[in-house]
């Protein structure tokens, strides 16, 4: 996305004739989920390695 000229102006016009990007709608998902969805997927599942681990260290000691 390059803005032209070095007005302030033109650089918000340039801004104002893109296509508005909503933040209600996902940019785009793999077997209907979002890159939100994986980003909680992913941390939860990191979230009870790190549990089981813990524990499990915790029940060596």
């Amino acid at each position: 996305a390059q803005v032209h000229g070095d007005n302030p102006m033109d650089m918000l016009n340039d801004a104002l004739r893109r296509p508005l990007i909503r933040c209600d709608v996902p940019q785009w998902t793999f077997f209907g989920i979002s890159l939100a969805g994986f980003n909680a997927i992913l941390s939860l599942g990191g979230a009870i390695v790190i549990f089981l681990l813990a524990a499990r260290k915790g029940a060596r000691a």
